[in-house]
C-alpha cells in the first residue's frame, strides 16, 4: 500500500538514509497515483522534497514542489516547501511572502516560524528575526538550529552576553558541534572574554586535530588576548600556500608584527601578501591601514581605492577612506565616504556614530 511505503520512507529520512527513503517514497507514489489517492500523493511529494534536499538534488525538489502545488494548491506544507526552495535560491522576498501565508493560517507552525526568522536574518531585519527565533526557542528549547540562528542574530546586534546565554544549553551538552563552538567563540571575543574564547577553540581543535580553519581562529584569539608567543608558534603549523587559509595565515602574520609594534615589518609582509593575492580586497585594506599609521597617505589612498574597486558593495573600504580623510582634515570627504558605507550597511550603529562625530566636528 502507498501508506506503508510513505511510513517506511519517512522512517528512513529520520535515520539519515535519504537514498533509501527516496526509493521507498517513489514506490509509494506510483501506487498512490494508480489509485488516485490525492492526499497520500501530496504527503509523498512533500517527503520526496525533503529527501531530494537531503541529497542536494534541487532540481528534483523543485519538480516535486511544482507537482505538489498542482495537486493541492492550498496545502500549507506545500507553501512552506516553496518558501524553503526560495530561501535556498536566495529569493528571500518570495520566501517571506509564502511564509506569511503559512503563518497566517497556522501561527504555531514552528518550521515556518524558524524559516521566517532565518529569512529576516538574511535580509538584515534583526528585530523581526529575533522575534520569530525567540518564539521557536521558547516553544522548542531543544531546537539547536533555532538557538544557533538566534545567537547569530544577537551577535549582529552586538549583544554578546545574550548570544552566549542562548547557546549555553548547547555548550553544556556533550559533543558540541563546530558551528555552535564558532558562535560561542565570537560571543566571547565580542564580550572581551578572551580566555573563554581560547578555551572553546582549544576544545574544538582537540575534537578536530589538524583543522586549519580552527587553528587560524585560535591564532586570532591568541592575538586578541596578547598571547603573541602562542600565536607565532601556532601560525607556523599552518601551510604557507595560495589557498584561502594561506591568505588568512598571511594576514595574521602581518597582525602579529603589528602587535609587536613593528609597523615597518608589518608593511613589508603586507606588501608581499598583496603581490601574492593582488585581487583580495582584505590585503589591500590591510596595506592601507598600516600605511596610514606610517603617514604614507598616498599608498593608503591607493590601497583603499583598489580594495573598493575589488569589493564595491563592502563597507570596509569606504570606512577606511573616511578615516584617511579625517587624518588629512578633509571632513567633507569623510562624510561622503561614511554615507557610502552606511548605504551598504544601514543598520551599522558604529557607522551612524562615526557620521555623527563628523557632523559634530
Amino acid at each position: 500500500k502507498a501508506e506503508t511505503w510513505l511510513a517506511s520512507g519517512m522512517l528512513r529520512l529520520r535515520t539519515g538514509d535519504a537514498d533509501g527513503a527516496k526509493g521507498d517514497l517513489i514506490q509509494g507514489l506510483e501506487r498512490a497515483e494508480a489509485s488516485g489517492d490525492v492526499g497520500t500523493q501530496a504527503s509523498l511529494r512533500a517527503s520526496l522534497v525533503d529527501a531530494s534536499l537531503s541529497l542536494n538534488d534541487i532540481d528534483s525538489a523543485e519538480m516535486h514542489v511544482q507537482r505538489l502545488g498542482e495537486l493541492a494548491p492550498d496545502f500549507l506544507v506545500g507553501r512552506y516547501l516553496r518558501a524553503r526552495l526560495a530561501y535556498l535560491r536566495d529569493d528571500f522576498e518570495t520566501a517571506q511572502a509564502e511564509l506569511q501565508q503559512v503563518l497566517a493560517a497556522a501561527p504555531n507552525y514552528l518550521p515556518a516560524e524558524l524559516l521566517m526568522g532565518a529569512v529576516h536574518l538574511r535580509r538584515g531585519n534583526l528585530s523581526l528575526a529575533e522575534m520569530h527565533l525567540s518564539s521557536v526557542v521558547a516553544a522548542s528549547p531543544d531546537n539547536d538550529d533555532a538557538r544557533r540562528l538566534l545567537a547569530e542574530t544577537r551577535l549582529r546586534q552586538n549583544r554578546a552576553e545574550a548570544a552566549a546565554a542562548v547557546l549555553k544549553p548547547i555548550m553544556d551538552a556533550d559533543g558540541t558541534d563546530t558551528a555552535s563552538l564558532g558562535l560561542a567563540v565570537r560571543a566571547s571575543l565580542l564580550a572581551g572574554d578572551y580566555d573563554n574564547a581560547i578555551g572553546h577553540l582549544e576544545q574544538a581543535l582537540a575534537q578536530n586535530p589538524g583543522n586549519v580553519e580552527l587553528t587560524l581562529d585560535l591564532v586570532s584569539a591568541y592575538l586578541s588576548a596578547g598571547n603573541l608567543a602562542e600565536a607565532e608558534h601556532l601560525i607556523n603549523e599552518v601551510p604557507d600556500d595560495s589557498s584561502e587559509a594561506g591568505v588568512r595565515r598571511a594576514l595574521l602574520d602581518v597582525l602579529t608584527s603589528l602587535r609587536r609594534n613593528d609597523a615597518s615589518t608589518a608593511l613589508d609582509r603586507a606588501l608581499a601578501a598583496r603581490d601574492q593575492w593582488p585581487d583580495d580586497p582584505r590585503v589591500h585594506n590591510l596595506v592601507g591601514g598600516i600605511a596610514v599609521d606610517l603617514h604614507r597617505f598616498d599608498l593608503a589612498e591607493q590601497s583603499f581605492a583598489r580594495a573598493m574597486e575589488l569589493a564595491p558593495d563592502a563597507p570596509a573600504s569606504y570606512v577606511n577612506l573616511a578615516r584617511l580623510s579625517m587624518e588629512r582634515g578633509n571632513l567633507e570627504a569623510a562624510r561622503t565616504h561614511y554615507e557610502e558605507a552606511l548605504a551598504r550597511a544601514p543598520e551599522a550603529g558604529s557607522l551612524m556614530i562615526a557620521l555623527a562625530q563628523v557632523e559634530a566636528m
